[in-house]
């Protein structure tokens, strides 16, 4: 008897299983968790296939170590996501099971310990009726795409799904978020970051059901789960939730859709991908929307910096006045200098200042101005002189001076810094450029842009802030908060025309001075609907 073993190891696709001779004492079956010999160890490997075929020279499996450690179900689905990705199924494999050591033993009230305490959650009036019928509509819909305001209602809709008949699996795009709901909701937080032993014991607990229910960054969609009943998505537009960077590369998103039986995703404005699968998409009604003031830069420009117009700047002292911190989100570091055109707000994006008239609308007036948010601090400080201005970047150590201040927030800051559950001291929330996410070439450039404006006005609507979007694209500004839905499905349709994602998939084929072997092109082409742009070796 010969057994198809999947080696829990980062193995390349050429080695997707290796074959192993099943001693004859040994019963083995699909699912199994084994120890198999490899190379000069002895590694844990899971059964993939048995047959009574016979083989000679095959390593023997050594032992078996436990019976029907994942499901048939779970295994299919790894399959088939292995195939999708065009990943070594060893290497799936590897990255969503966890095996915990001899000595280790299984204790889930220790694995909790951390997340015992809650921290209460606070929701105004206004938004209870909407909350109850998002979670109305969650617990009938397979699958429910929902716009939501902040993170606060999020955890509400999710307090509200809690105690179903299966498991539920909450999906976060970063760790800081992760740590942010655990805190809120009380449920155990699964992470690359936890101690092995934590880590193996919580692995242990969604495995058999002891636990049932968990929050997650994207290794965790990857779990075998005893009865995923129900997965939810916290920003579902969020780029963290793939993995780019080292195999498996694979989309978490995608992953829970195609493992648990009911998927609510939310976000401050619905993934476009999510509004093709869905039963429903649910959007904000208006009295959940902060009132928002846009001003367009190419009327109402600042005379000490053009970003710092006078109505940002009223606003902004008012706010201070009364007590409160100002969040101005800005997301260009360091003190770059730029060309930009006087006439409609173009800039190059390139750091080139060799542009005689701008490529966008041929004007002649082009300036050469100063754009890193180092000098946006220069002049707030000349303007402002007694308040604190702080720069949340990457690099820069962020402290809370505990008296009213201005923050320049970069992405980092509202990803990493900002506590998504205390926004009370906020008193003024501003975009100071929002056509500056029209430099972004990638074709998701718009949404993204429109899911930051939302992320915004989300944080000023439960801080009772004011909220204030400045552009030189006044006009989509106000297209994307004023008319949510329409925006959507127009991008929609642009996409099919033109065949991007969610309407057609994009492979990217590279590699380091040679091209794609023969067989990574083969398996490609055998996708569905998939097309493979070769280079011309003429080139």
């Amino acid at each position: 008897m010969i057994a198809d073993v999947a080696v829990l190891k980062r193995l390349p696709r050429r080695l997707d299983v290796l074959t192993y001779d099943v001693p004859n004492e040994l019963i083995v079956a699909r699912g199994d968790l084994v120890i198999v010999p490899f190379r000069s160890l002895e590694v844990y490997g899971i059964i993939v296939r048995a047959s009574h075929e016979h083989r000679q020279a095959l390593k023997p499996i050594h032992a078996v170590v436990s019976r029907h450690f994942v499901s048939d179900e779970y295994l299919s689905v790894m399959e088939r996501l292995a195939e999708d990705l065009v990943q070594s199924f060893s290497a799936v494999l590897y990255s969503s099971i966890v095996i915990p050591k001899k000595t280790s033993v299984f204790n889930a009230v220790e694995a909790n310990t951390e997340v015992l305490h809650r921290r209460s959650l606070k929701i105004r009036s206004s938004e209870i009726a909407f909350i109850r019928e998002v979670v109305s509509m969650a617990r009938d819909k397979v699958y429910l795409a929902g716009q939501v305001t902040d993170f606060t209602q999020v955890a509400a809709i999710i307090d509200g799904l809690r105690n179903g008949n299966g498991q539920l699996l909450v999906l976060v795009p970063h760790h800081h978020d992760g740590e942010a709901f655990s805190g809120v909701l009380g449920m155990p937080f699964f992470d690359t970051t936890l101690k092995p032993k934590i880590r193996a014991q919580l692995c242990e607990g969604w495995r058999t059901g002891v636990i049932k229910e968990m929050i997650t960054t994207r290794l965790g969609a990857l779990l075998h789960a005893h009865n995923l009943e129900r997965g939810i998505i916290v920003r579902s537009g969020s780029a963290e939730h793939v993995q780019y960077d080292r195999n498996p590369r694979y989309d978490a998103r995608e992953v829970l859709a195609s493992s648990c039986k009911r998927l609510l995703s939310l976000d401050v404005l619905p993934r476009l991908a999510d509004m093709t699968k869905s039963e429903k998409t649910l959007f904000l009604p208006n009295e959940l929307k902060a009132q928002t003031e846009v001003i367009d830069l190419k009327y109402e420009r600042g005379k000490e910096f053009f970003l710092l117009t006078v109505s940002l700047l009223t606003k902004t002292r008012e706010a201070l006045q009364s007590g409160k911190n100002v969040l101005l989100f800005y997301n260009r570091k360091g003190i770059s200098r730029a060309l930009e055109c006087h006439d409609c707000g173009w800039i190059s994006d390139n750091g080139k200042l060799t542009h005689e008239h701008c490529p966008n609308c041929q004007s002649l007036r082009l300036t050469q101005r100063g754009i890193g948010n180092q000098l946006v601090q220069k002049a707030l400080m000349r303007l402002i002189p007694d308040v604190p201005i702080l720069r949340s970047e990457l690099g820069v150590k962020y402290e809370d001076p505990h008296i009213p201040h201005i923050v320049l927030a970069t992405q980092y800051h509202l990803e990493s810094v900002l506590d998504p559950f205390d926004l009370a001291d906020i008193g003024l929330v501003a975009e100071l450029r929002a056509d500056l996410g029209l430099l972004d070439t990638r074709y998701t450039a718009l949404e993204r842009l429109a899911q930051r404006l939302w992320l915004l006005r989300g944080i000023a609507w439960r801080a009772k802030a004011k909220f204030i979007v400045q552009s030189f694209d006044a006009q989509l500004a106000r297209r994307m908060l004023d008319e949510p839905e329409r925006f959507l499905r127009d991008e929609l349709e642009l996409r099919k025309r033109f065949l991007y994602p969610p309407f057609k998939n994009i492979y990217r084929v590279g590699g380091k001075l040679v091209r794609p072997n023969e067989t990574e092109i083969l398996v490609l082409k055998e996708q569905p609907d998939s097309v493979i742009i070769e280079r011309n070796p003429e080139l």
